[in-house]
């Protein structure tokens, strides 16, 4: 069942990877690059969190990194 549900989940964020990509032909390379590697970064972390159910989620994982960021901000 994981096996199929991490090929759902590529299905999924590659539908939207390129519906995106055919829908931004006004927009530059660029952004369209950027907006694959984010569909990209999303997918690995749903394949990430659905392989090893205990890993924090993506909230804490932004929390981790952002806090120290915010810390620094109010001391400055």
């Amino acid at each position: 069942m994981t096996v199929l549900n991490a090929i759902l989940i590529m299905l999924l964020y590659g539908g939207l990877a390129f519906s995106e990509w055919k829908r931004g032909r006004g927009v530059s390379r660029r952004e369209n690059l950027l907006l694959l590697g984010l569909y990209a970064a999303v997918c690995a972390c749903s394949l990430i969190v659905l392989a090893a159910p205990r890993t924090p989620g993506p909230t804490q994982w932004i929390s981790a990194v952002l806090r120290p960021l915010g810390q620094l901000l109010e001391k400055g």
